[in-house]
């Protein structure tokens, strides 16, 4: 029995130094022993990945020709036997503000072509609407239900038409998650930063996430020379927003809903001032003056329909998604971050 043992025990050294000559073997005569790959560690092939998001999102998307000059467009709905179509207002406008929209054609991710019937535009926030008849040349767009769903970091696409070069795709990286900013009409609103390339042509077109959906419309790119890899984007939801409107409402302008209420976000006060009002709360938009009764002063907005309000930012962002007449739930706290009260309000 001892033998035994002890012969066993000399197989186990001797074991343990085979193990560690495969490590250290120069020679490579035994083979080096890997740890089996996880699943979930597998490298994916992200080309393959793109080839897939490109070949279903571009069948939304449309070239929009105004005889003129060249831009792209994206069908956001099918109803009634039509299909609708977004794009810039500045798209089918010149430097002038010359309108170019009677003999706007489409041409589809399979280079059929029809002709637009135009519907109506929004200069100022730059958004125009148009529509053909339903054809099985498109596909409606997958848009993303939240805003909030956005998050900075995620990769983005671009699909547009740069200088004629057509249904080409772009990519880029989500930078902020929105600021505002004047649009070529002159008003401000909130649009996303990415670095997915755009140019002259990809006006009016998608930009995508990485599931294919619909979460900005491409706008512009700074002026200024020395901003490089900035494009301008409009929320969808915004977006769309507006062109429902001009469907609905073609003859009259669109009018942000709005709260008798002044307010600064908590991040903006000086440490002296915190000190001072004995704020405590971390953030939110604290309550200057207020006009709307069930809002008081010196209380602190926190949330607009269970939507978290961080900065005043936040309050105009979420604000812009609802429209003239309805009500909103407005949460706030008290100067501790505490004491929660809702109130509904209606927008004016």
């Amino acid at each position: 029995m001892k033998k035994i043992v002890k012969g066993m025990m000399l197989l186990s050294v001797g074991m343990l130094f085979v193990g560690c000559s495969c490590n250290k073997n120069k020679n490579n005569d035994s083979p080096t022993i890997q740890p089996p790959v996880a699943e979930e560690n597998k490298v994916l092939d992200l080309s393959t990945d793109r080839v897939n998001l490109y070949e279903q999102s571009v069948k939304s998307v449309v070239k929009v020709d105004n005889g003129n000059e060249i831009g792209t467009g994206v069908v956001y709905k099918k109803e009634s036997g039509f299909a609708y179509i977004i794009t810039n207002a500045h798209v089918i406008l010149d430097d002038n503000g010359n309108e170019y929209h009677d003999n706007v054609k489409i041409t589809f991710h399979d280079y059929s072509i029809a002709k637009a019937s135009y519907i109506g535009m929004d200069k100022t926030r730059d958004v125009a609407l148009f529509y053909v008849k339903d054809t099985t040349s498109c596909e409606v767009a997958k848009i993303v239900a939240y805003d909030t769903d956005v998050k900075v970091g995620e990769s983005v696409y671009a699909i547009g038409h740069p200088y004629g070069q057509m249904f080409a795709m772009t990519e880029g990286t989500l930078t902020t998650n929105r600021f505002k900013t004047a649009t070529p009409g002159g008003v401000e609103v909130y649009i996303y930063n990415a670095t997915a390339t755009i140019n002259k042509g990809n006006s009016g077109g998608p930009l995508f996430n990485s599931k294919g959906e619909v979460i900005a419309i491409n706008t512009m790119h700074p002026k200024s020379s020395e901003i490089k890899n900035f494009n301008y984007s409009i929320p969808i939801n915004y977006f769309i927003k507006i062109a429902n409107h001009i469907a609905k409402n073609n003859k009259t302008r669109y009018i942000d809903p709005s709260i008798a209420f002044e307010g600064i976000s908590v991040c903006d006060f000086s440490i002296e001032n915190l000190t001072t009002k004995g704020i405590t709360a971390k953030n939110g938009v604290y309550i200057t003056a207020a006009e709307e009764i069930g809002l008081t002063p010196g209380r602190i907005i926190t949330k607009i329909n269970g939507a978290v309000i961080e900065t005043y930012s936040d309050y105009e962002f979420e604000l812009n998604k609802y429209n003239i007449g309805e009500t909103i739930t407005v949460t706030t706290v008290d100067i501790a971050g505490i004491n929660e009260k809702a109130v509904n309000i209606v927008l004016k």
